[in-house]
């Protein structure tokens, strides 16, 4: 057979086809050749190959047989690579946006770097839902930004056969002031973190540098008139001299503060609000990080309560703080910048020392479940004639419960349990 060719070809499947052969009496059919192994006989001059490996290249030839038996020379071998198969998944999200070198007009993204079946070959970043820019790697430098303006940014990545991720988690960014203008502290020094401090002394710098009200001037008519910052006497149980009143959807308030150690601190606002739905965030040096907090309705705009985000990891050094309103409205009184409370690990247990002639000691007994002790009877563990022990080795977020036994000293007799106390370790 001569002119053999492969049509029809996917990734597992293809058609063969030759011209036909001619015998003295009669051809009776084919044999084709899988890289020299028998794959089928048809009686024509074409053959559907199934079941083929994907992205493979294999050696097909064809020989003509009579009805005696007589085959004929394998045709010239015919060489056919199947493609890959579709890629149809998806590279997985970018995770970690980061803005870095915030100006008034540029700042720089960066995130962690997401995974293929295949492979990523690059990355979308999206500005408010706008595509801005396109890198192979993992980080962008985005310009033509307004100043003092916030922005969200989005990350998907991409792989060579157009699969996208999902999009990254928005990160928020504002930029700085026009001219390099910043902030100054209200009383001429940072505020110190940890620490807490009023809202309406919000940094020095006026429109777009140290705040950004919707309407010009003070509508509330109290403390610092010459600002566009509302603000009215402080209706607080705990006081608190003044009250920024109204934050608006898009107003936000910065405070330059100094962190004393690098740590996790919890960021909380006090706050009041007669609606269901507002919400702040707060960033640190231009990059949101709480994500958006629901600020509840507390029944009355007289009646407040903190608020905000545990385990925010904070730098030492000096930044600058905003409180950003995602969702109007709600009233400002004060800011609270605290340690955050490491995970324990210990509880510390005291009790009531017990009058025997042959006391010897006590022994504490402790589990997760009221009455039922990790230790066996006369097993716990022993902390000789002590009246306060601190038990280690607990694990954080778990409620413990305890109990105290005496022991003598002559036949290890040991008394009754004390009565049962628990605590959750933090």
């Amino acid at each position: 057979p001569t002119n053999l060719a492969a049509s029809a070809i996917t990734p597992t499947t293809l058609t063969l086809s030759w011209n036909a052969a001619t015998d003295n009496v009669a051809v009776a059919g084919y044999r084709v050749y899988l890289n020299g192994t028998l794959l089928l006989s048809p009686s024509s001059t074409s053959a559907q190959i199934i079941e083929l490996t994907p992205n493979f290249t294999r050696s097909f030839t064809v020989a003509a047989f009579d009805a005696a038996g007589n085959a004929s020379a394998p045709s010239a071998p015919l060489s056919v690579t199947t493609p890959p198969l579709a890629d149809t998944t998806a590279p997985t999200t970018p995770s970690g946006v980061a803005a870095s070198a915030l100006t008034s007009s540029s700042l720089t993204l960066s995130w962690s770097p997401a995974t293929d079946n295949v492979g990523v070959t690059g990355y979308r970043v999206y500005r408010n839902g706008t595509l801005a820019a396109s890198p192979s790697g993992t980080s962008a430098s985005i310009t033509g930004l307004s100043a003092a303006t916030t922005y969200s940014f989005t990350v998907s990545a991409v792989d060579a056969a157009g699969n996208a991720s999902a999009l990254s988690a928005p990160l928020s960014a504002t930029t700085p002031g026009t001219g390099g203008t910043v902030p100054t502290p209200y009383t001429g020094t940072p505020i110190a973190v940890p620490g807490s401090f009023e809202a309406e002394n919000f940094d020095l710098g006026g429109e777009g540098v140290a705040y950004h009200d919707n309407t010009p001037g003070n509508q509330g008519g109290a403390y610092r008139l010459t600002e566009d910052v509302d603000i009215v006497v402080s209706s607080d149980a705990l006081g608190g001299g003044y009250v920024v009143n109204n934050f608006e959807t898009g107003e936000w308030l910065a405070y330059t503060i100094n962190v004393a150690a690098s740590a996790q601190y919890n960021i909380e606002i006090r706050a009041s609000s007669a609606f269901a739905n507002s919400a702040f965030h707060a960033e640190i040096d231009g990059q949101n990080v709480t994500g958006s907090i629901a600020v509840p309705n507390t029944t009355s705009w007289s009646t407040f309560q903190w608020v905000g985000k545990q385990g925010v990891q904070i730098a030492a050094g000096k930044h600058v703080l905003k409180i950003f309103a995602d969702q109007q409205y709600f009233n400002l009184n004060s800011i609270r910048v605290t340690a955050a409370q490491a995970p324990g690990t210990t509880a510390t247990l005291a009790w009531d020392a017990v009058t025997a002639a042959n006391l010897s000691g006590y022994r504490i007994y402790y589990g997760t479940a009221p009455g039922t002790y990790l230790q066996s009877a006369g097993q716990g563990l022993n902390v000789g004639n002590v009246t306060t022990s601190t038990v280690t080795g607990l694990t954080s977020g778990t409620r413990y419960y305890f109990a105290v036994a005496a022991y003598d000293g002559t036949s290890n007799n040991e008394s009754t349990y004390s009565n049962e106390v628990f605590t959750v370790i933090p």
